[in-house]
């Protein structure tokens, strides 16, 4: 069974930290490709893909049915991002919607002389 993609939401939520980071809000799925029920508790991990990349950018476990997810990149700016969600007996869903979240990034503190 494939797990439902539409059921994957991500929504803009807030920027913050000291780094280049952008947060999200992600909605787990309630149901299969196939319509049947999805419990949360049948889900493991949500991955995040940022600007084109093959590999994962962060990977969280799933910790309920909605949840918020920081997602740092080395560099401010635009980047689109979307997820998949993977269940306990290993199955991958389709990516999500995109969103193009705005990482903002903050410079270092100043340096102190003595």
């Amino acid at each position: 069974m494939k797990l439902n993609a539409l059921g994957l939401v991500l929504m803009l939520l807030a920027s913050v930290s000291f780094a280049a980071s952008h947060t999200y809000t992600i909605q787990a799925p309630t149901q299969d490709e196939d319509g049947s029920p999805r419990t949360v508790e049948t889900l493991d991990f949500y991955d995040f893909f940022c600007a084109g990349e093959a590999t994962p950018t962060v990977t969280v476990p799933v910790s309920g049915p909605t949840q918020n997810v920081t997602v740092f990149r080395p560099n401010a700016g635009a980047t689109d991002c979307y997820a998949t969600v993977t269940a306990a007996t290993g199955e991958t869903s389709q990516p999500s919607n995109t969103v193009t979240g705005n990482f903002i990034g903050f410079p270092p503190s100043a340096p102190v002389l003595q």
